[in-house]
């Protein structure tokens, strides 16, 4: 395959070209970091991109991270969002909400003179209008809207009303009523409401390319098995007024990190969407998800198409811009089923390749694959599973050709984990995307061409959110490969210390979570709160071993699987054998947990939120009252405290705490619930046990790290850096 974008140009995407300082990453440039957040909207010329910045310094206290949306109503992760709008040529920007309140999922009206989005900056969250020509910002409707990053704000082809997810008529419109909302059509003159539902747990509504008709999602209860919830899919005829349900009582699918999405096609008289686990309704049989092709006026559920193909559940299907096929992707392909026949064929093999999304057309007209201009090609964002490597390949749909447009060592999408349609908006023949690697964090680029001709311009920054950062020299990502304790080859992700020398040795911090490898070019490999850039510009050098736990037996597989991974790393002469330390969070909390307990092999060790009894986990609040308990779920322990009982004391750590020998800290939140206990029990014991350890609780304080205020986090990291720097002894971080 030939790549079409030149070298150096991606490579900019990596690593900023100016003069870059040997100074540490400061705990307060990384944890106030400005991020894109959700949606981003091009015009249809391609020359205005709206989108949100969200400044964390913003966030006022620990209530805006107690629940889904705020008390007043506001989507938690909105808060202190700004909308902006930046001219893909000059790359002037105007901030259009310039801190009024929080802002966010901003769409352009159909003729492209105004911005609609969601604000509370008159105190409550409701729908506000920006005027192109006068940018003035004025209030829509009084209506509390409900919504999110994932939600699909639409203007009605006229340009009249928009659709949207508002509070209930009645009843608490506060955090605890997280799936309480109506969807309604509201007039952009008048501000008049027009409820479509009511009293209904809507999660998702999006309005059909003509105009005519609105798809919602309604839930129906817990999965008999599985996390989550089962939904009737319902479509309403806004020129008549009747709903009837096209698909009832499904376990929908969750593609793209972004919630339940299904694909109108262009003519908007049907919906293409998967679904997860057994129905009573024969779809498309597939490896992984089940297709469904419905109809939103015919009495004919779903179409019936034999067959198996191997569905991708994390990818959301599309149309061909005809409306005669829907594509889907899975197993390292690209695949089409004909909408009329049933009939499926593959378009394109993409061999050591994950595909990460479908490329949209831009400026509605249903979910539908961006033609690339002058081809018969749609584009895909990919990942290469060898390389790491992300970005966009196009795919001529008539010849299966495969041609890459762009590679590059990064991580398409903003900081956080939902993310727009598609991964990125297009518009007069260009592609503006969100983009971040290891070394540098999210702004907006733009790209554009002609595949035809073989010249797509060089990808251009539109953004520059955190100018200081480009000022640093950051650690340098690496891979690393070795073998398991019972054989088992295994990845993981390193970062060099910042001004690394070859030959020397220096103190090692293993970061621990599940599956690293889909994080090997977000900033800092998690980015906000979880920036390790803040460790390796210390003289560290950082590794994050990509592992799943042993089904019945994680405790002791963290150990079989990382410890082998430090063993290489010293035989490369990278690590210092005596100077390792291990970091970990809420399931990472537990690796760090099950480490200290099983191995003497680390000098520190520093546990937030982790769990140390699988007991506290199955009778905690996580995942929901009916829902599969996480031991049992995710760690395999195959079934309950009263059937496998000698399973949960074996792979809970406190149990065995009188063996743990490196130094430990324990960072916990007093409002989080779920481990607090855990917490407490473990710096109980291990203050019997005389053990060294220190223990801070952050009063008001949730989960994450990423959620806690600005002081809080500022805090917990100096901590974090002390803690090491006592115990591993860094030369670089003694003299910072």
């Amino acid at each position: 395959m030939r790549t079409i974008v030149i070298a150096g140009a991606v490579a900019a995407l990596a690593s900023p070209a100016a003069a870059q300082s040997p100074a540490p990453l400061e705990v307060d440039q990384a944890v106030t970091l400005r991020a894109i957040a959700g949606r981003y909207d091009v015009t249809r010329d391609g020359r205005m991109v709206a989108y949100t910045v969200v400044d964390p310094t913003r966030r006022r206290g620990p209530d805006e991270a107690a629940h889904v949306f705020l008390p007043n109503g506001t989507f938690a992760e909105a808060v202190g969002g700004d909308v902006r709008v930046t001219d893909v040529d000059s790359r002037a920007t105007i901030d259009v909400t310039a801190g009024a309140g929080s802002s966010w999922g901003a769409v352009w009206s159909p003729d492209q003179t105004a911005l609609a989005f969601y604000s509370d900056r008159g105190g409550v969250p409701q729908l506000w209008r920006w005027d192109r020509r006068t940018r003035v910002v004025q209030r829509i409707a009084p209506a509390v809207t409900r919504s999110s990053f994932v939600d699909h704000l639409a203007w009605t082809p006229d340009g009249r009303r928009l659709l949207t997810l508002v509070s209930p008529d009645s009843g608490d419109p506060g955090p605890q009523a997280v799936m309480a909302a109506d969807v309604a059509l509201v007039d952009v003159a008048t501000g008049a409401v027009q409820r479509l539902t009511q009293g209904d747990s809507v999660r998702w509504a999006e309005l059909s390319p003509d105009g005519t008709r609105v798809a919602y999602t309604t839930t129906r209860g817990v999965r008999a098995r599985g996390y989550g919830l089962r939904y009737d899919v319902v479509v309403v005829d806004l020129r008549t007024g009747a709903s009837r349900v096209v698909f009832p009582d499904c376990a929908l699918s969750n593609p793209e990190g972004a919630g339940f999405s299904a694909a109108w096609s262009p003519d908007g008289r049907r919906l293409a969407f998967t679904i997860e686990g057994e129905h009573p309704v024969d779809v498309l049989e597939a490896v992984g998800g089940r297709l469904v092709i419905a109809a939103a006026d015919s009495a004919l559920l779903a179409r019936v198409v034999d067959g198996p193909v191997p569905i991708s559940e994390s990818v959301a299907p599309v149309w061909t811009a005809d409306g005669r096929s829907v594509l889907v992707a899975g197993a390292g392909a690209v695949w089409r089923i004909a909408a009329a026949a049933g009939t499926v064929s593959r378009v394109a093999a993409l061999p050591h390749h994950e595909i990460r999304s479908f490329v949209l057309t831009g400026g509605g007209g249903g979910r539908v694959a961006w033609s690339v201009p002058g081809t018969h090609s749609i584009a895909v964002v990919v990942r290469d599973t060898l390389t790491l490597t992300e970005g966009f390949t196009t795919i001529d749909l008539g010849t299966g050709r495969v041609l890459p447009m762009m590679d590059a060592p990064m991580h398409l999408g903003g900081q956080g984990a939902v993310i727009p349609p598609g991964l990125a908006a297009t518009g007069g023949g260009r592609l503006v995307f969100a983009a971040q690697s290891a070394r540098a964090p999210v702004d907006l680029w733009v790209t554009g061409g002609g595949v035809s001709s073989g010249v797509w311009r060089a990808p251009v920054r539109l953004t520059q959110l955190n100018p200081d950062i480009d000022r640093l020299a950051m650690g340098e990502p690496r891979s690393v490969a070795w073998r398991a304790r019972d054989g088992t080859p295994r990845r993981g992700l390193l970062l060099l210390p910042s001004g690394y020398t070859p030959g020397k040795r220096d103190p090692l911090v293993v970061w621990t979570y599940q599956r690293s490898l889909r994080y090997a070019n977000m900033f800092g490999w998690w980015g906000g709160f979880y920036n390790m850039q803040l460790l390796a510009t210390r003289g560290y050098a950082v590794f994050y071993p990509d592992i799943e736990w042993h089904r019945g037996a994680p405790m002791a597989g963290v150990s079989d699987d990382i410890v082998p991974g430090v063993d290489t790393l010293v035989r490369l002469g990278i690590a210092d054998s005596a100077r390792v330390g291990v970091f970990g969070q809420s399931s990472g909390g537990y690796n760090v947990l099950a480490l200290s307990v099983t191995t003497s092999r680390f000098a520190a060790a520093v546990d937030m939120a982790g769990p140390g009894s699988m007991f506290s986990v199955y009778f905690g609040e996580y995942p929901g009252p009916g829902e599969p308990k996480w031991p049992m779920e995710q760690m395999g322990l195959g079934g309950t405290p009263w059937q496998m009982r000698d399973r949960y004391v074996d792979n809970s750590p406190f149990f065995f705490l009188d063996h743990v020998t490196a130094p430990l800290l324990l960072i916990y939140g007093t409002a989080d619930r779920s481990v607090i206990g855990d917490g407490d029990a473990v710096a109980l014991a291990l203050k019997d046990l005389g053990r060294t350890f220190s223990y801070v609780r952050y009063d008001g304080e949730y989960h994450s790290g990423d959620l806690f205020t600005p002081e809080h986090r500022r805090e917990a990291w100096q901590r974090i850096i002390a803690w090491f720097g006592t115990y591993l002894n860094p030369s670089a971080s003694l003299a910072r």
